[in-house]
């Protein structure tokens, strides 16, 4: 009986870690702009969540939150992203290297870099990190920024802040 209670036990775990890997999403906007719709992606194997990355740049059909979201990580080159008056929260990294986000609340927390540098914000910012790189980027709304570690940041300037900060 024990000679086959270690390879139940591998065979368990196996299954389980299988599932908890993130998956890394990039938007296509294949079928329409929801967010939720597993097509938009690729892989076109669900939808991004919890501990995944996410990777946006500009389509045809561009994303729009339909459920306050909750991803791991976020790098955003090009495109649109319509939050829909809902919150995207990002846990770890954030990349915001252009496009502009619009409608809404972004959070941005955890101990990583957080990275703006040419993305238009027509939505809420709070941001949380060790370090927060700030390169050009305009914030419409409020901005909020609070810097957890001790690191020398330098940012090249060029921000524009219209709103609370």
């Amino acid at each position: 009986m024990k000679k086959y209670i270690q390879p139940i036990l591998t065979t368990l775990l196996f299954l389980f870690s299988v599932n908890s890997f993130a998956t890394t999403y990039d938007w296509r906007g294949t079928t329409d702009t929801s967010w939720a719709t597993a097509s938009n992606w690729f892989p076109a194997t669900g939808v991004p969540s919890t501990g995944d990355v996410v990777t946006i740049s500009s389509h045809t059909k561009m994303p729009l939150l339909v459920a306050n979201t909750t991803i791991s990580q976020i790098t955003m080159t090009s495109g649109t992203l319509d939050c829909n008056g809902l919150t995207l929260t990002i846990t770890s990294t954030s990349s915001f290297n252009g496009g502009t986000i619009n409608n809404g609340t972004v959070i941005c927390s955890g101990t990583s870099t957080l990275t703006f540098a040419g993305t238009t914000f027509g939505a809420a910012v709070n941001a949380t990190g060790n370090s927060i790189i700030l390169n050009g980027s305009k914030f419409n709304s409020t901005f909020t920024a609070v810097k957890k570690g001790t690191s020398n940041d330098n940012g090249s300037g060029g921000n524009y802040f219209s709103g609370a900060v």
